[in-house]
């Protein structure tokens, strides 16, 4: 249940495939390093839209390391080693909102060596008292009929986050947590109103989470979860994780049937949002998106209809020139970044196909639009070779000009 306190100061937009970029960035520090090959694909074992109430629209994914998490809650000196010793390793979480914002459903995954390491960390991330203090009002109950000890239902309120306005509501919740092997998992469905959560679903959805958490583990990820479209993105060790997750169709259309768009053969997608600059969530961003579709008409039917699609960027021109080896077909948009409130153009975007794949690559808030065009087109570059191949991606590189480039950090939204 900590999990809403802990990812609290970072709110990003839904990771589209032509928008996968923060509105805003949370404070500095806020960000995890990327992920090493040794990682669980525990971006695949949360509930996405499939599974929800269809009212319900991504609103942000991101994993976060083990060390990160402790550092973020605000745990007192024996807490924090007590989590440490636990050997939590990664943490990650899928939230999706209504569209007023008054409900969300949370659900998420941590990961441990072994499993009395999971135990311990169930021990202290599952303690209400010492994450959330007098502030809240929670109920532990008996857990879930899923799932292996120890598990437990919480049930009650959480108080507003201290830099929240004065008359936000607290977040009313019924918070689903149990043990799958070295895994703690759980899921939440929560309220900003006078709305009680709904405990029945909760406990509906925490039973389809245990499926999925299982088949992932046996290596039969839903089809929306390919790991193939995973392991096709390129992989860059540079900067700051701060988005990062699987793309289901609606988690790129929102409330709009595919078959009535481009994206009709669409099979599945994988973003990753960077923050390259210095200070934790800072601009430049790299954004990185890569789909798959079930034949090569797929993407040409979305690069088609590419500027239909583009997000209301400041100053968004269509760039036709942009070539890009090893791709079938490529277009480029140059545009100011709205993430750094800026009025010049700082930012460039690039799509490119290969074969029945589409990719995306933004560079966004970049000291200049050439630096942006140079290192999209870079990335673009290292993408498309990824993507001619069928083994996993290798690791990337970030452009030096990008690297070094002074950064601003743009104003966190409070969730």
């Amino acid at each position: 249940m900590l999990a809403r306190r802990a990812l609290a100061t970072l709110a990003l937009s839904v990771p589209l495939l032509f928008a996968p970029l923060p509105t805003v960035a949370g404070q500095a520090g806020d960000a995890t390093p990327t992920a090493g090959g040794d990682r669980a694909d525990l971006a695949a074992m949360t509930l996405d839209s499939e599974d929800l109430p269809e009212d319900y629209f991504l609103r942000g994914e991101r994993y976060i390391t083990g060390e990160n998490l402790v550092a973020g809650l605000d745990l007192e000196d024996a807490t924090a080693e007590a989590l440490t010793e636990s050997g939590l390793t990664w943490f990650y979480e899928s939230t999706y909102t209504t569209a007023d914002g008054a409900g969300q459903i949370r659900s998420y995954v941590s990961e441990y060596p072994d499993e009395a390491g999971a135990e311990a960390g169930f021990g202290v991330l599952e303690d209400e008292e010492a994450l959330v203090g007098e502030g809240g009002d929670l109920e532990d109950q008996d857990g879930p009929a899923v799932g292996e000890d120890p598990k437990e239902i919480t049930v009650g309120s959480l108080p507003p986050n201290a830099d929240a306005d004065d008359d936000a509501p607290a977040l009313r919740s019924v918070d689903a947590t149990f043990r799958v092997g070295t895994l703690i998992v759980g899921v939440a469905v929560e309220t900003r109103d006078d709305a009680e959560p709904d405990q029945a679903l909760a406990e509906e959805l925490a039973d389809v989470l245990a499926t999925r958490v299982e088949d992932v583990l046996a290596g039969q990820a839903p089809a929306t979860a390919d790991p193939a479209v995973r392991e096709a993105l390129l992989q860059l060790d540079a900067g700051l994780s701060v988005q990062e997750g699987y793309l289901t169709a609606t988690d790129v259309l929102g409330p709009v049937d595919p078959a009535d768009t481009p994206y009709a053969e669409y099979d599945a997608g994988y973003a990753l949002t960077l923050a390259i600059g210095d200070g934790g969530t800072t601009l430049p961003y790299v954004s990185l998106a890569v789909s798959s579709f079930s034949s090569e008409d797929g993407p040409l039917a979305v690069l088609g209809d590419a500027d239909n699609l583009q997000p209301a960027f400041t100053n968004i021109e269509r760039v036709d020139d942009v070539l890009v080896e090893g791709a079938d077909a490529a277009v480029g948009y140059r545009f100011a970044s709205t993430t750094g409130g800026r009025s010049e153009n700082d930012s460039f975007r690039i799509l490119i196909i290969v074969g029945d794949r589409l990719a995306t690559v933004d560079v966004q808030g970049a000291t200049s639009a050439e630096v942006a065009e140079a290192a999209a087109l870079d990335l673009a570059g290292q993408q498309a070779e990824c993507l001619q191949s069928d083994d996993p991606c290798g690791a990337g590189t970030i452009p030096v000009d990008l690297e070094t480039a002074p950064s601003a950090t743009p104003e966190a939204e409070v969730l």
